[in-house]
């Protein structure tokens, strides 16, 4: 299974481009160089869904090989979803600063009601998918997963996350319009609160990377700053970062309430903007992959659980890369198609 993330690393390294010494892209916050960033990690997400799937028919991770792709799939954990958050916030505090009350006007609609939507749309196909192959569901769960507390077969918790968060974006911007600071500083504190809530009540992939998106939007009110920091002590800050991620790696068991792993989230989302900084992917896949992040993250299960019902789970156990491109080639054409069913609210 270390192929796959061999096949990921070729594909990173095809258009990549350095800058020179002491130089920086300034452009490494902007909207291609994240959305090739978040192409990246969609791919990643995919290739964990996969192996998560062939694990669970039987496939036996003994040899060194396999051993070692599920060793990089275990090490990056939910690290894979830290950008996703990172540059949400970020987004959505640059278009507030730029666009202003039209923007908050339009926020409900726009982006709250248009991601519920579309989930849901989701949802009912992953239902109808469930029915025609005699999977069981009350009609308690599918309610439940109509707003992501619960699941049909679907990713969900993202999606109930990153409502929430949109939530309490809207909700703060409105109760201190006049301060983005104040606004900003509200929603980090309500997303706390919901973090420690969600702490007793779902697991941890639930809550552990969510003060990743406050801390995009900090980055967005004082980036020049922040930059010109990054810029100053460049290296300094890169080992630094790297050092704090073993460290982090080391002091797991002192997880509480995710705390230590959103700590270790935001050390990460830290060094992926250093990287970029000096790199630059030209990859135009991974920027595709990246615009049409929404749909890869939720469909790509439907083939995934399609294929491993009608083929059975010994059929995957017996060829598991088979299985696999199989199912990435599926979440293309249903990707491709997306735009014929995908709801949207000018």
């Amino acid at each position: 299974m270390a192929l796959l993330y061999l096949i990921l690393l070729t594909v990173l390294l095809i258009g990549v481009k350095t800058h020179k010494k002491g130089l920086f892209f300034d452009d490494f916050m902007g909207m291609d160089q994240c959305n090739a960033v978040k192409g990246l990690f969609i791919l990643m997400v995919f290739v964990s869904h996969s192996m998560l799937e062939v694990k669970d028919c039987g496939y036996d991770f003994s040899g060194v090989i396999d051993q070692f792709g599920e060793r990089i799939r275990s090490e990056f954990g939910q690290l894979i979803v830290v950008m996703f958050l990172f540059y949400s916030g970020y987004g959505v505090m640059e278009s507030i600063m730029r666009k202003g009350r039209d923007y908050l006007t339009s926020f409900p609609h726009r982006r709250i009601l248009m991601v519920l939507v579309n989930f849901d749309i989701a949802v009912l196909l992953f239902v109808l998918l469930d029915l025609a192959l005699g999977i069981r569901l009350n009609l308690r769960q599918i309610i439940l997963s109509l707003f992501a507390w619960r699941s049909v077969g679907n990713s969900n918790w993202y999606i109930f996350v990153i409502l929430y968060c949109y939530l309490i974006t809207y909700i703060g911007f409105r109760l201190f319009n006049k301060s983005n600071i104040l606004s900003v500083v509200f929603v980090a504190l309500m997303i706390f609160a919901g973090m420690m809530v969600l702490s007793y009540r779902r697991p941890s992939n639930w809550y552990n990377t969510i003060l990743c998106y406050p801390a995009g939007m900090f980055l967005s009110i004082s980036k020049e700053k922040v930059v010109s920091f990054l810029k100053k002590y460049y290296w300094a800050v890169l080992i630094g970062s790297m050092a704090l991620l073993l460290l982090f790696r080391q002091i797991s068991f002192l997880e509480l309430h995710g705390f230590t792993y959103n700590m270790k989230s935001l050390v990460f989302a830290l060094l992926i903007i250093l990287l970029t900084m000096k790199l630059k992917t030209g990859n135009a896949f991974l920027y595709w992959s990246g615009i049409h992040l929404f749909p890869l993250y939720i469909y790509q299960r439907i083939p995934m659980i399609a294929i491993r019902e009608l083929a059975g789970k010994s059929w995957v156990c017996s060829y598991p890369y088979l299985y696999i491109i199989l199912c990435f080639l599926i979440t293309l054409l249903i990707v491709l198609g997306y735009k014929h069913w995908q709801v949207k609210f000018d």
